[in-house]
């Protein structure tokens, strides 16, 4: 069987998970690997729950970077970010295949936590345009390193996009321009170091339907329900597991 190692409750967890991480991104334009890695750390590892986003994360920051036709003056202008992104990422990925993985569940736990609490309280930094090149190795390095311990680059670099005060569109490429860079070291040392399997790849790709389908329901939803109530949920089922991300982690 194609999915023969993983039983019914795991696979069914990974597809609410996925579901649910559409759900945000179809609604408040980010989320998937927020929620989606730190719900399947409760029933496989954490490597594995990062590598089961290879496809969908693929598939989704290609269109996100190229459909606007802003990425290559993008690149030009975050290739020191990008390169910096791309080293820290492979570097940081060997760790997550050694470390102890209740350290990496807290470890994930406390960021995710961290996340929604500046965002919750609005927690904004200022970049000017003297202080931005000067920033984006800096970000790129720190960035690498969490998305390569975790899975979850978001963080600081959103931020760093936000302060920048980007016009909606080349905002998304970059995101997804960004976020695809890194996305080669992190699964490539995963995949070196045996953490997806053939029938890991099979999931991966089968995941797609049920982020397709909670990308639409965001959609949906984000026309009928007030912005800031569907990002208050979205952060409130955030720090839900995060904190049983970190509970996991002492256990």
């Amino acid at each position: 069987m194609v999915f023969g190692e993983y039983d019914v409750a795991t696979l069914t967890v990974i597809a609410v998970a996925f579901l649910l991480g559409g759900f945000s991104k179809g609604g408040v334009g980010f989320g998937l690997p927020l929620i989606a890695m730190p719900i399947m750390a409760n029933v496989i590892s954490i490597p594995l729950a990062i590598g089961l986003m290879l496809i969908p994360i693929l598939a989704s920051n290609t269109w996100q970077a190229f459909s606007s036709g802003h990425h290559v003056a993008l690149f030009r202008r975050f290739w020191t970010l990008i390169l910096a992104l791309a080293i820290t990422t492979g570097l940081a990925a060997q760790i997550l295949t050694r470390v102890d993985q209740s350290a990496i569940s807290i470890f994930t736990g406390v960021l995710v936590a961290l996340f929604v609490l500046s965002q919750a309280f609005s927690l904004r930094i200022s970049v000017t345009e003297k202080t931005e090149a000067r920033m984006k190795p800096v970000i790129g390095i720190l960035s690498g390193f969490l998305g390569g311990i975790s899975g979850i680059f978001g963080p600081p670099l959103l931020s760093f996009l936000v302060a920048l005060k980007m016009p909606k569109e080349e905002f998304m490429c970059a995101a997804g321009l960004i976020y695809l860079t890194g996305t080669f070291p992190l699964f490539g040392t995963l995949i070196a170091n045996g953490v997806i399997s053939t029938a890991d790849g099979w999931v991966s790709l089968a995941a797609c339907a049920p982020l397709s389908i909670g990308v639409l329901l965001g959609a949906w939803m984000r026309s009928r329900v007030s912005q800031t109530v569907f990002q208050r949920v979205v952060l409130l089922m955030l720090f839900i597991v995060a904190l049983n991300l970190i509970r996991r982690g002492f256990i």
